[in-house]
């Protein structure tokens, strides 16, 4: 097959500069007819196509017109956007996080929600993606930073002070007026910087020129750091020397399996340790039950967000279920969790 044979012939080493360079290629193939096609739509579909083979992990794909249904959701979805907000289909709701030591919330996460009158309740892990490489990220971050620092201004004028997380994206911290949109919004809403916590990913923070800069230019506004998703990034330990963030969040990926499986125990109690020897606070993501839980206050882990904890809150509820619950969750006595820790040592024997 031709198409065969040009990939062959490309994947062979090239030498150049006194360097062996050798492509990984992904080839998209479209059948036409020159006489009926516009030249731009060929190439679109072309790369549909090679988009799609690289997905599945194949050296080419031939075009098919169901590989165009996604794309062409993602980029309404991207034009949508703007009138959207306008039109106040986001959201944002808050899941509380947990002191460990204090044994109450003391925090929440700002997490946006969408529903579309067109496509219903949109997912943002298909809408957050598709708007990181694009200008209109930053449209979407300041929303959510004027809307969670609002609402925190609003409940700290009924009593509650709590500190707010906010996702933000390697294109946000690399935006050259970012430290100063991140100061007018506390300006504007009346909150002190103390009380926003920036939550980015270490893809973000190590593939960014600017982003290390930018933490610590908001670590010296007042504003808090924390590095999401640890553990499952890059990973590159020598710059946890000098990271300025203040906490470490392991990603859930790492913390559902402890309860069950030996080696995940292992490394969560050495990524926990690692952690508190370098100065940082810890937190776990994806606390889904009592023994995950147990295990985590057991091994020191700072804090915690999930489900067996609380679920995400709507604005409206998170003023009663703070008051509420506060003191209601302290750490579990060890000897409840024998049955365990017995557990664990059959998974390590096995």
């Amino acid at each position: 097959m031709a198409i065969k044979q040009i990939l062959s012939d490309l994947s062979q080493p090239i030498s150049t500069g006194g360097m062996s360079v050798e492509l990984d290629l992904e080839c998209g193939v479209v059948v036409f007819e020159s006489s009926c096609a516009d030249a731009s739509d060929v190439l679109r579909k072309a790369t549909s196509a090679m988009y799609q083979a690289e997905l599945r992990q194949l050296p080419f794909l031939v075009y098919n017109a169901s590989f165009d249904e996604t794309h062409r959701r993602v980029y309404a979805m991207l034009r949508a956007i703007p009138t959207a907000l306008a039109h106040g289909e986001f959201r944002l709701v808050y899941q509380p996080k947990l002191d460990v030591a204090l044994g109450r919330f003391t925090a929440v996460e700002a997490l946006i929600r969408w529903r579309s009158p067109k496509w219903g309740v949109v997912s943002p892990a298909e809408f957050i993606p598709a708007i990181e490489n694009t200008a209109t990220i930053h449209l979407l971050t300041e929303w959510v930073l004027h809307t969670a620092l609002a609402q925190t201004a609003a409940w700290q004028a009924q009593g509650l002070y709590t500190s707010v997380a906010v996702n933000v994206s390697a294109r946000n911290l690399e935006h050259p007026h970012f430290v100063k949109i991140v100061r007018n919004a506390c300006r504007t809403h009346g909150v002190d910087p103390r009380h926003l916590d920036i939550e980015c990913t270490e893809n973000a923070v190590l593939t960014g020129e600017r982003s290390l800069g930018v933490l610590a230019e908001l670590r010296d506004l007042g504003v808090q750091a924390s590095l999401d998703d640890f553990g499952v990034g890059y990973s590159n330990l020598a710059c946890l020397q000098s990271l300025p963030v203040g906490l470490l969040k392991i990603d859930q990926s790492l913390v559902k399996p402890i309860a069950d499986n030996y080696r995940a125990w292992t490394l969560l109690q050495s990524l926990i340790s690692l952690g508190h020897t370098l100065g940082y606070r810890v937190l776990a993501e994806g606390v889904e039950t009592a023994d995950i839980y147990a295990l985590l206050a057991d091994a020191g882990c700072d804090a915690m967000q999930g489900y067996f904890l609380s679920k995400p809150v709507e604005a409206g509820e998170v003023l009663a279920f703070m008051r509420d619950q506060r003191t209601a969750l302290v750490a579990l006595p060890r000897r409840e969790l024998g049955s365990t820790f017995a557990a664990l040592a059959a998974c390590k024997a096995a």
